[in-house]
């Protein structure tokens, strides 16, 4: 997988939340009834992170593995995402896949997969080189990535 990510064929970033930081620090959508605001901002985090790196090109389909199904949350985080001036050209569609069906997203949870034995502070030393030569983490995770 690093190879993939040498070969400048994937780009990973990692994006982290500590909920003990986030509650103290007062962080938005932490209401009862905002669990979908609060998933759309976190993804929103995520793909400014991951624009700064590696900004994408005037078209960009995105392609999530299914945690909200519905026809009115993809287009409520469509919508949100191409309102953010920060994430241009704006995001054309949002859609949501089962990872069973999608190789990509399958290679996308190996990732997540690497990057979560990190930042449980679970991983091997062997492993947490290789999620430092594949991920860019930013935050309190770019910490955990550090010999």
């Amino acid at each position: 997988m690093a190879d993939f990510t040498d070969a400048a064929q994937v780009t990973a970033t990692m994006h982290w939340l500590s909920k003990t930081t986030y509650k103290a620090n007062g962080g938005p959508y932490l209401n009862p009834g905002e669990t979908r605001r609060f998933r759309h901002f976190q993804i929103r985090l995520l793909l400014e992170a991951h624009h700064a790196r590696r900004p994408w090109s005037s078209r960009l389909d995105l392609v999530l593995d299914r945690w909200d199904q519905s026809t009115e949350g993809r287009r409520d985080l469509e919508d949100y995402l191409r309102a953010n001036f920060n994430l241009r050209p704006p995001i054309e569609i949002v859609t949501f896949v089962d990872s069973l069906y999608a190789d990509l997203i399958q290679i996308a949870d190996l990732y997540t997969r690497l990057a979560r034995l990190v930042l449980d502070k679970v991983a091997s030393p062997d492993q947490v080189a290789l999620a430092a030569r594949m991920f860019d983490a930013g935050g309190q995770a770019r910490s955990l990535l550090s010999p």
